[in-house]
Parts: structure tokens; C-alpha cells; sequence
């Protein structure tokens, strides 16, 4: 058999060539076009429900969510079978589909039937659903902290969380085919006013009061139009707090785009090429050899005044004085009025307004920056104590009081 195969092969020269032409069209096309599967998933379509329920026991879950639930994704098309798992304050449903459901389609069932959800959860339950493929994690990635000259971190955890939630998050999800970025860790920035009860109680403000006063003050209003010659112009006051403009996303921060580099260096018609590739790489921090030259330091620190710098040393500062920025405004918000004289954030707070001898002081009592921890529901105050274990006094003979970090429920 093989004899005669290869016989008929030497024979017959022009049909082998043609068939081994075509073979490597094939192979060519296939390897260009046909879609290959990184990490093949063979399981059939599987959408898991998960809902937090915090500070309930998993007894409460049980009986309050998860079988709520079951009843309400019960007979579902296709349904093969679901198992739950009640923990505290987490339920979990599993639901399996038979082998031929589009996963598509399952998704969207389950999604329908959370909508139009007959049974009750209790109040601030939301069922969410899984990512879209079971797949798992294909990359993990860290943030790590720049250090100063003694070694000391130029960012904290506010920082590094908002860069990833606002900054790296989004420009990752905007890769194709990247389903989802899930992150955690990290503190959430918050701003915070510790008012003073015996000021309260002094110029007989309630906390309602102050949380509408707060609400009121930090919001945008729109005006009429204004007509400038041929051109119309919209006329609004902006009213929230910093200007509405998120300080990590400034060119102090995040440095300059690169079409923005490209525009000023175009603008700029006495340099050569090759000074304008040797601007740019010292710009971007990169080794220059032979090192620039003094017309080229100067147009690489206008440039740096110009377009912003992304270096920690100069980001970390900017960052804390915008803070600083912030809090200052937030004790300028004005509660009420007591006979014309209006009363202030600053003047309710602990520690009482600042004076000049306190404005180095800011935020370290009355209106401070805070944080919380990832889903943080529980928030603990201690008495301070020294040494020897006795309680710390301010100088007004009072206790002082100790917040410490946000507990994750479950």
C-alpha cells in the first residue's frame, strides 16, 4: 500500500505539488482567521448570583435572601440545577444550564429574573451576577508606593486606590476582550467634619442641618444664555467643592499626553529633529547621551513649567495641597445665620475656627481626610492612653478620643 502510494506520487508530480499548495493556503488561512481559545472553558453555562447582606448571621441569610432567590430564578429555561450556600452576611447561588444554552442567553435570563424579582430582599440587598466567563484571572498586576530620599512613601492608600479605581481601571477596560478589572485593597478617600456637640448645642444647629448645608453648597447651578455677537454662550456657577476637577487626574499628577508634547515641540521651529527626540526622551525620565545641552535644558524646563511633571516628588505635594484646598473651603460653607452674622463649618467643629497661629494645623481636628477600607460598615472610637495606660487629656482637661480604621463586615 505504502509502495504503490509512493509510486503514484512520483508519477505524478503536478497533482502532489497542487495538493501541497493547497494544504499550505489552509494552514495559512486557519492560523490568520480561525478563533483559538487561550484557555478553553468546555463546562456548560454557568451564572453564579451573589448578594451582600451585612451584619446578618447566615441563618438570616438563608431564610431573608438566598431563598428568596431560588424562588425567584426557579424554572428558568434550560435550568439544570442550582445550589446555594448561605454565609455571614454573603449569599451565593450557583446556577447551571444544560449543555447547548447559549451562556449569553442564560446571562440574560438570570438578569431578567432579578429585575422583575416577585420576592422581597431587605433593604440594601442587590444581587449581583458573575463575570462573564469562569475563566479566572489572567493577570494581577500591584501598585507599589515611590519612596523618598529617607525612604519614607510619597503617596498613601487614598492615592493608590483612586489611581486604580479612576485611572487604571477604566484605561484597562478599554482593551478588547477585556471583560472585567476587579481590584481590591486600598483605602477610599473621604472628607470629614467632626462638629463639636457643645458648639452645637451653643449656636443650636442640629447635624441635619449641617449634612443640608453641606449637600446644598457642593452642587453646580445654570444660568440663561449670553449673547456675545454671533455666538451664544451658556452661563453657570460652579459650586462644587475643588471646582468639580479630580486632582489625580491633573497633569501634576498624571503628566502631559504625548499629543500635547508633540504640539509644543512642533511649536517650536528653531530646534532640529534630533534635539526634539533628545527633549523628549529626558522629558520622559529616559538617559540622554551626551548629556543636553544648556539651550536644550532650558527648553526641557520650560516645557516641565508648561505641560506639568508626572514625578511623586512634585505629584504627592500637589496632591496634599489640593486636600488641604478642599478642607479649607468645606469650613467655609455657611450653616445658618444668628443676627446677620453667619455661622460657619468652622465655627461648629472640634478644635473651632482656624487663626494664624493654627493654619499650620490644618486638617488634624474639625475637618480632616479620612478614610475608609473596601465595603467598610463599622467604624470603632477608643480613649487614647499613654504609657502607662492613663487616659490622655487635651488641654481643656477632656479625654482624647481615637477613631480607629473602618472593620469589614463578614
Amino acid at each position: 500500500m505504502v509502495r504503490r502510494l509512493i509510486e503514484w506520487a512520483v508519477s505524478s508530480p503536478l497533482i502532489v505539488i497542487m495538493l501541497a499548495l493547497s494544504l499550505a493556503v489552509g494552514g495559512a488561512y486557519c492560523f490568520f482567521h480561525i478563533n483559538v481559545e487561550a484557555y478553553p472553558d468546555p463546562a456548560p453555562a454557568i451564572i453564579e448570583v451573589v448578594a451582600q447582606y451585612p451584619g446578618a448571621s447566615a441563618e438570616e441569610v438563608e431564610r431573608q435572601v438566598t431563598i428568596p432567590l431560588e424562588v425567584t430564578l426557579a424554572g428558568m429555561p434550560g435550568l439544570k440545577y442550582t445550589r446555594s450556600k448561605s454565609l455571614f452576611g454573603l449569599a451565593h447561588l450557583r446556577n447551571q444550564f444544560d449543555y447547548g444554552v447559549d451562556f449569553y442567553a442564560a446571562r440574560q435570563e438570570v438578569i431578567n429574573r432579578l429585575q422583575q424579582n416577585p420576592e422581597p430582599l431587605p433593604p440594601g440587598v442587590t444581587p449581583q451576577i458573575s463575570p462573564v466567563t469562569p475563566t479566572g484571572e489572567l493577570v494581577r498586576y500591584t501598585l507599589s508606593n515611590p519612596e523618598d530620599a529617607l525612604h519614607r512613601p510619597l503617596y498613601n492608600l487614598n492615592d493608590l486606590k483612586a489611581l486604580e479605581d479612576w485611572t487604571l481601571e477604566r484605561e484597562f477596560k478599554r482593551v478588547p476582550r477585556i471583560i472585567d478589572v476587579t481590584s481590591f485593597g486600598g483605602t477610599v478617600k473621604r472628607y470629614e467634619i467632626h462638629p463639636n456637640p457643645e458648639r452645637l448645642k451653643h449656636y443650636g444647629i442640629t447635624l441635619q442641618q449641617i449634612q443640608t448645608a453641606i449637600s446644598n453648597s457642593n452642587a453646580n447651578a445654570g444660568g440663561d444664555y449670553l449673547v456675545a455677537g454671533t455666538t451664544v454662550q451658556n452661563v453657570r456657577g460652579i459650586g462644587l467643592i475643588g471646582g468639580g476637577v479630580d486632582p489625580m487626574h491633573s497633569r501634576q499628577v498624571l503628566g502631559v499626553q504625548s499629543k500635547e508634547l508633540q504640539a509644543w515641540l512642533g511649536a517650536s521651529p528653531q530646534l532640529t529633529p534630533n534635539d526634539k527626540y533628545r527633549i523628549r526622551a529626558a522629558f520622559s525620565g529616559a538617559p540622554v547621551n551626551p548629556p543636553l545641552s544648556p539651550e536644550e535644558q532650558r527648553r526641557l524646563q520650560e516645557l516641565h513649567r508648561t505641560l506639568g511633571v508626572k514625578a511623586a516628588q512634585q505629584a504627592a505635594p500637589y496632591l496634599r495641597s489640593e486636600e488641604e484646598r478642599r478642607l479649607l473651603a468645606l469650613r467655609q460653607i455657611v450653616i445658618t445665620s444668628i443676627n446677620n452674622r453667619p455661622i460657619r463649618v468652622d465655627d461648629i467643629v472640634e478644635g473651632g475656627p482656624l487663626t494664624l497661629s493654627t493654619e499650620e494645623e490644618i486638617g488634624r481636628e474639625g475637618v480632616v481626610v479620612g478614610h475608609q477600607t473596601r465595603f467598610g460598615m463599622v467604624s470603632l472610637t477608643r480613649p487614647q492612653r499613654d504609657d502607662q495606660d492613663r487616659p490622655v487629656l487635651d488641654k481643656a482637661g477632656r479625654p482624647v478620643w481615637i477613631d480607629e480604621d473602618d472593620k469589614v463586615m463578614g
